[in-house]
């Protein structure tokens, strides 16, 4: 789909027939009825302080609403018809000259060196790999994308790469990220439930997984235990925890139905270099008339992690090591990517250079994390239902008087109690 060129003015017999309908023209002589405090003789003339022609073609420019129906001559319409194409012509010029910047811009798009084996006949599909910046992307891109662009979301992206074979027309869109980095992003999100914006309360299996594992070095740690229980528990946990258990390789279902599928890559860019690849992006869907209107000229941040969580991002040498291994495909489909040139030929290096690096050990406050609050408020919540099942049991057995009654009334409100300010600070923290 091409971009907008913009607004054209209506026709004038058109402009004429609407305004003609819903005013009649009625002659007269004298003074006509006062639009804004002006004579209605003079509001045909440029200087005028409420022109009739305005008033006919927009019904504001200082006029009272109660005025908005008085008859106009066509000298009047004239004028009006004037004014609304002087109006729209500069805004038809910057919209053709908005469209000219974009395909310009495109002509250059392979100016890094980087290309896309998806010919310009193939579908294109917008995937979102899970912490790779897929949020800000379709926030940025996607009001601006054509009607034929389909944007897909984790699950069914998974499900698009894992059939690709059956879809030879399909060009695919993604981000991808150091996995070290995509790790610790993933254990954080998850551990927050996501957040405000995309909350999504623990599976049973993430729940025991960041029961048994307090932070992303302790579990990256725990994959070479010495304890076969305790390695058995730590693999669990990475296949439990969304993101964690998605890897980049896992997302296209193996690095062999990569390989059947290469040609389909449209487009592969790189969370570290967000802004420099979305530009790339635009220019790349701009040449391909995949674009119904200018999109966002700067990338935006959503969906980012609050301060007071970093100290999970701290990974020792132990765990650092284990999540190498244990992410090893994904290096070497970063490898195969850059060798036919859908990444940077440093990228590869970049990502493993990425997560060698250890973050800096940061004190972790618990109380000033959401989650602990959140968890909090559950139990409470838990204990309260527990404790009012126990007042209906023993009321309708032993009478309200009982002290056991009285015990399960005693939990119940305590549970109230210490439920409202846990409740207060899931809402007030981030």
């Amino acid at each position: 789909m091409a971009v907008s060129s913009g607004l054209r003015p209506a026709p004038p017999w058109i402009i004429l027939a609407v305004v003609l309908a819903a005013r009649p023209l009625e002659g007269g002589a004298g003074a006509g009825p006062r639009c804004g405090g002006c004579p209605q003789e003079a509001a045909g003339e440029a200087e005028g302080c409420c022109g009739a022609g305005r008033l006919a073609l927009d019904g504001h420019a200082g006029c009272p609403e109660e005025d908005s129906l008085q008859p106009v001559s066509f000298r009047q319409l004239a004028v009006g018809f004037r004014q609304l194409a002087a109006r729209e012509r500069p805004r038809a010029v910057r919209a053709a000259a908005g469209g000219a910047l974009l395909r310009g811009r495109a002509a250059e798009r392979n100016a890094s060196g980087l290309r896309g084996d998806g010919g310009d006949s193939k579908e294109i599909f917008v995937l979102h790999v899970g912490k790779t910046g897929g949020t800000s992307v379709y926030k940025s891109l996607g009001p601006a994308l054509a009607s034929d662009v389909q944007l897909r979301s984790h699950a069914a992206s998974r499900e698009e790469l894992h059939t690709c074979a059956d879809h030879a027309n399909h060009g695919y869109v993604y981000f991808v990220r150091a996995p070290i980095q995509r790790y610790v992003s993933g254990w954080i999100s998850r551990f927050r439930m996501g957040g405000r914006q995309h909350f999504n309360i623990w599976s049973f299996g993430e729940l025991k997984a960041f029961y048994r594992f307090r932070s992303p070095d302790e579990l990256g740690c725990a994959l070479s235990s010495s304890s076969a229980q305790r390695r058995a528990s730590a693999r669990e946990a990475m296949n439990s925890i969304q993101h964690v258990m998605w890897s980049l390789t896992n997302y296209w279902g193996g690095l062999e139905n990569f390989e059947n599928c290469v040609g389909s890559n449209a487009f592969v860019g790189r969370f570290e270099h967000m802004q420099e690849d979305y530009e790339r992006l635009v220019d790349m869907l701009a040449s391909r008339n995949s674009l119904a209107q200018e999109p966002d000229a700067n990338i935006s941040q959503y969906h980012s992690t609050p301060a007071q969580y970093d100290g999970f991002r701290h990974l020792g040498e132990c765990a650092r090591a284990n999540l190498r291994h244990w992410y090893r495909e994904d290096y070497e489909l970063f490898d195969r990517l850059a060798a036919r040139g859908l990444l940077p030929e440093a990228y590869p290096a970049e990502a493993r250079a990425s997560d060698e690096e250890a973050a800096p050990a940061r004190p972790l406050n618990w109380l000033a994390l959401r989650t602990t609050w959140m968890v909090a408020a559950c139990v409470c919540v838990a204990v309260a239902g527990l404790a009012a099942l126990g007042l209906l049991a023993t009321g309708a057995g032993k009478g309200r008087g009982s002290s056991v009654w009285r015990c399960f009334l005693w939990i119940l409100w305590a549970s109230v109690l210490l439920g409202v300010p846990c409740g207060f600070m899931v809402v007030l923290l981030q």
